[in-house]
């Protein structure tokens, strides 16, 4: 094996290199990277991506074919009109009969009269003119604890 001197024009001496098959592994350049690392990083990623939506899709299929077994969606009772829950809530007229009727309020507020509102959250009533369910429906009991009449019950569609 031949040492190889190199020669350097800008330089007053000459270092001296040894040969590539000589020199010792801390001294060797550092293994290049391929691009099969990165290529399986993305088949990786693209196959757990896959297997997640395959996975989605078979979830669905099965919640579809019980929701078809069952006989579709649960269907529930069709709520009163307007006038309808209106007529119920002046045959019960007290507070009592109201609990008794459609159950505890969601909230509550006292007037300066004395009087009470009664707010309702839930779906409680239908208007049939705009064909949707009510928001909210609010009750106003007097002093003595009573709805007196129509006027005294609000709907927010």
């Amino acid at each position: 094996m031949k040492s190889k001197i190199a020669a350097d024009p800008y330089a007053k001496t000459t270092a001296y290199q040894p040969p590539e098959e000589s020199l010792p592994f801390a001294f060797a350049p550092p293994p290049q990277r391929h691009k099969r690392s990165r290529r399986g990083l993305v088949l990786g990623v693209a196959a757990a991506a896959t297997v997640f939506l395959v996975g989605a899709a078979m979830l669905a299929s099965l919640a579809a074919m019980v929701m078809l077994m069952s006989g579709g969606a649960a269907k529930r009772a069709p709520l009163p009109t307007r006038e309808e829950f209106i007529r119920q809530v002046l045959e019960c007229r007290t507070r009592e009969g109201v609990i008794a009727a459609f159950g505890r309020p969601d909230a509550t507020d006292k007037t300066t009269d004395g009087g009470e509102w009664w707010n309702y959250y839930r779906g409680m009533s239908h208007d049939p003119v705009s064909d949707r369910d009510d928001r909210a429906v609010t009750l106003y009991f007097d002093r003595a604890g009573n709805v007196s009449n129509a006027h005294e019950v609000q709907f927010m569609p």
